[in-house]
């Protein structure tokens, strides 16, 4: 396994640049990495420029001896497994095809057998058998989300992508899908950065983050060390701290908004 090494990036959109010179420091196989920042500081663009369907103006993408600009196809969908924002096509597919389908896609070499033992411990390990046999178009948005997230983990690519995996889901299995997450980066040595609004969550299950504010890194490293009041203030307009609950873990405090500066828009 190799790491990711992300330099002198500039992407965006037609006429809109967002992400500007933007470099990390190499990012290791088995870590976690919380991408945050208030909305539209440049989180899902850095995804969609990792994942192939950005291309940037200029910079360096690379995992291990790919540089995942120039990738093929074929060795894209081999490395990169991406779950974005939206959520998974309310069809007829049963669950089990949604997800078998991917699996077939991301492992042709492997026997039909593999692939159904694969895609049967997927289901397992995200609690979500009991959809299995459920049309897609009859599960709620919570539990299409799940199924996305069980359609890129079956892929077993060795750089995961996941935009806000946990946005429409209960606390229970927020809790349940980042601790997957978690073990599904350490058994597998895989890297995989997510987007994620829950500071608390970012704290708890992530090894680094990577605070974006306009375009730019302003702040990375362990989450305990990189969430300081300074950058909490300039990422989201709070002010906030970090304190520790009675066992022992970091957490995020957020005791109010500040006021906005002049001339400043939401």
């Amino acid at each position: 396994m190799s790491a990711l090494t992300i330099e002198s990036l500039h992407a965006g959109y037609r006429k809109r640049p967002v992400l500007k010179d933007l470099s990390l420091a190499p990012v290791q196989p088995g870590t976690v990495v919380a991408l945050l920042g208030a909305n539209a500081a440049g989180k899902s663009t850095l995804l969609r420029t990792l994942a192939g369907q950005l291309r940037p103006t200029s910079g360096s993408l690379r995992l291990g001896e790919h540089e995942l600009i120039r990738l093929d196809a074929h060795t894209r969908r081999r490395l990169i497994a991406y779950l974005p924002q939206s959520l998974p096509a309310a069809g007829a597919l049963f669950a089990w095809e949604a997800v078998s389908t991917a699996c077939s896609a991301a492992h042709p070499g492997k026997s039909a057998r593999a692939r159904d033992q694969l895609t049967e411990a997927v289901f397992t390990r995200l609690g979500i058998a009991a959809l299995a046999l459920r049309r897609m178009g009859e599960l709620s948005g919570g539990q299409r989300q799940m199924l996305g997230l069980a359609q890129a983990l079956v892929r077993q690519t060795p750089l995961l992508l996941l935009d806000e995996p946990t946005s429409a889901l209960d606390p229970r299995w927020q809790l349940e899908v980042l601790n997957v997450i978690r073990e599904d980066a350490l058994a597998r040595e895989a890297t995989i950065l997510l987007v994620v609004h829950d500071l608390n969550l970012a704290v708890r299950f992530c090894d680094r983050v990577v605070v974006l504010d306009g375009g730019h890194v302003i702040a990375e490293g362990a989450p305990a060390t990189a969430l300081t009041p300074a950058v909490l203030r300039q990422a989201y307009g709070i002010a906030g701290r970090i304190e520790h609950c009675s066992q022992g873990k970091p957490m995020v405090i957020a005791d109010h908004a500040l006021p906005h500066l002049h001339g400043e828009t939401a």
